[in-house]
């Protein structure tokens, strides 16, 4: 019985050295030394002694388990924090002098189907202001080709809360219904893109 108490001190003692900085670790190794001592003492014939000891453990295990459920240790010394993940910014539309760039090109382009394929050029790489939108398409003659551009940028506009301006802005309303469409088939197959407010 002494021997079995002897090694349950002494393995106390151990597992508090071992986690010198980290209390709860302490508290942990303790409920599983004496989980141990529990099983030992267990394996000795019964008699008063041994039940009288047995409730000592388990009244210990009791407290030592309620003190690490109740216990509100601080972080062990020299333990950093863990690291929090910045997730990068989305990036935001077309710069203005890139944007006035673009429209300067695409003023170059002489006919209406080629400036389209221009304007889904750069969709591929950039994103788009509503109303960055609505000047690229002042720049059509057609309401067909005006509803092509505007199409091919929906997917990158960042704020596409204000897209009913773009196809406010077009003088038919077959030309307007199309583009509604067109919208409405990206935003079902999820390929709207995500929208930020601006």
């Amino acid at each position: 019985m002494r021997a079995a108490l002897l090694t349950l001190v002494l393995t106390l003692s151990s597992q508090v050295l071992a986690h010198p900085h980290d209390p709860r670790l302490k508290l942990q190794d303790a409920v599983a030394s004496i989980d141990r001592a529990i099983a030992a003492l267990q394996s000795i014939p019964p008699g008063p002694a041994q039940r009288a000891a047995m409730r000592e453990l388990l009244d210990a295990r009791s407290s030592v388990v309620h003190a690490l459920e109740m216990a509100d240790f601080p972080p062990p010394p020299n333990v950093l924090p863990p690291e929090r993940k910045v997730l990068p910014a989305a990036p935001g539309p077309m710069a203005e002098a890139a944007f006035a760039d673009l429209l300067a090109r695409l003023k170059q382009i002489a006919f209406g189907n080629d400036r389209v394929e221009a304007v889904k050029d750069a969709a591929r790489h950039n994103r788009f202001t509503s109303d960055q939108v609505s000047r690229v398409i002042a720049l059509f003659s057609f309401g067909s080709e005006q509803v092509e551009a505007a199409a091919a940028m929906y997917p990158r506009v960042i704020d596409k809360k204000n897209f009913f301006k773009v196809i406010a802005e077009l003088k038919f309303e077959s030309d307007r219904e199309e583009l509604r469409r067109r919208v409405e088939q990206w935003d079902k197959a999820g390929l709207g893109g995500a929208q930020e407010e601006l």
